[in-house]
């Protein structure tokens, strides 16, 4: 008997334990060092690795060892242009009779020139323009374009565009990728 109940008690509450001292040692262990010394063990690989990063990725490594946030909208993936700012991704439901459709999307902004591009990466400016696409894409879950089987990308970029005509140097909505899943509704 008192074997068993050291099984089924004193097992779980020692993993337990166990596991709150070893996840902070292998979370500290894993963000200190660069994932080229971790896999080689090699000092050289881990600089050259960090001198070949692009510059947005060396600031948030740098932020991230210091402990404190970086305040603008990440540029992820090649952008050989410059004029495009990624605003993130973003879940919007369309309400059908039958369904509830979830679109998820990458939303890109296309600009005129890259110094636009650049200041709307900005965080402040970021943020209203991805609120303004938000709201936009809220307005739109409710027009026809939204509720059919497939959605135009298309009509609703143009849609987009046409409500985001405040916004100046805001050239197109890009969709950098849009899923779609129904739902039934119970």
């Amino acid at each position: 008997m008192a074997k068993t109940l050291l099984l089924y008690a004193g097992l779980p509450a020692l993993s337990v334990v166990g596991g709150l001292f070893a996840g902070p040692m292998l979370a500290d262990a894993r963000s200190d060092t660069p994932p080229a010394v971790v896999e080689a063990g090699d000092h050289a690989a881990a600089t050259q690795a960090e001198a070949e990063a692009p510059q947005n990725e060396r600031t948030y490594a740098a932020a991230a060892k210091e402990g404190r946030a970086v305040a603008t909208l990440a540029n992820v993936g090649p952008d050989v242009s410059g004029r495009v700012v990624r605003l993130g991704r973003m879940t919007i439901p369309v309400h059908r009779p039958n369904t509830v459709s979830y679109v998820v999307t990458d939303i890109g902004v296309s600009m005129r020139d890259p110094n636009m591009a650049e200041a709307f990466r900005d965080i402040e400016s970021g943020m209203l323009l991805r609120d303004a696409i938000l709201t936009a894409l809220s307005e739109a879950a409710s027009l026809p374009m939204m509720k059919t089987v497939s959605i135009d990308t298309d009509a609703l970029s143009a849609f987009l565009s046409e409500r985001l005509s405040d916004f100046d140097g805001v050239e197109d909505v890009l969709f950098l990728t849009f899923y779609k899943a129904d739902v039934p509704r119970a």
